[in-house]
């Protein structure tokens, strides 16, 4: 398991230490995200996706899967909080999107994005969020939260503290959570369930040591229930993340 202050160091210590590019992380984190959005897609009998991106790494996700989306011959929308920071890896693959022709729209657009049926994607705010939303980006979580659209959230659902597993204020209810690397202390909490729905691990290239020094042993909740700790699978003819 790992928690907020884990998950950092384990993400900085792979960069720093291993020499591992971010924007690797990044297309792994995606790859893992696409599996699981292929799968809900089939589930729904649905061929369109809106990502909706936060300005950080949690976007940068998002920007990294609605390509993949998009290559698969998904439709494929996104929604921006924000431009991600100049020269980080999220602008990074935010510039891929838009050199590749990719529907961009702003906070504005979402709401027109939400009256069609599609999967919709949470990719504002992933584990380091330590306050409550507001303004524009909690006006996107209840838009969220108040359309037929089921949500699958990148890495913790957009709003929900990924520690104790609460609300920090309006929180995104995703039906499935794909995470990165280990489970967080919020994914074991029952009383998350509503928020997180069901989750996944993905794998994002760090090797397994890292975990080992920095995570902590737990034991997870049956899988009978809610829950999914395991990745999801490939689609058959491609590698795993």
């Amino acid at each position: 398991m790992l928690d907020r202050a884990a998950a950092r160091t384990l993400d900085e210590t792979a960069i720093q230490q291993l020499g591992m590019p971010g924007i690797l992380l990044m297309e792994h984190a995606a790859q893992a995200v696409r599996h699981a959005a292929a799968q809900m897609l089939r589930h729904h009998g649905l061929r369109r996706a809106v990502v909706v991106c936060g300005p950080g790494n949690n976007g940068g996700d998002g920007y990294a899967v609605a390509r993949l989306l998009a290559n698969d011959g998904i439709e494929t929308h996104l929604v921006a909080l924000a431009p991600p920071k100049p020269d980080s890896d999220a602008a990074t693959n935010a510039t891929i999107w838009n050199n590749m022709g990719g529907s961009t729209g702003g906070p504005g657009t979402l709401r027109e994005h939400l009256l069609r049926p599609c999967l919709a994607i949470d990719a504002l705010f992933g584990t380091g969020l330590d306050r409550p939303l507001d303004g524009v980006a909690a006006d996107l979580v209840g838009l969220l939260n108040d359309s037929d659209a089921p949500i699958l959230a990148v890495d913790l659902p957009s709003g929900l503290d990924a520690d104790t597993g609460k609300p920090l204020g309006p929180c995104i209810r995703a039906e499935r959570t794909v995470t990165f690397v280990a489970p967080k202390p919020a994914m074991l909490v029952i009383e998350a369930t509503p928020w997180i729905g069901e989750f996944a691990v993905g794998d994002i290239g760090t090797p397994p040591e890292l975990l080992k020094t920095l995570g902590r042993e737990v034991t997870l909740p049956s899988t009978s229930g809610p829950y999914a700790p395991n990745p999801p699978s490939p689609p058959p003819g491609r590698r795993g993340p």
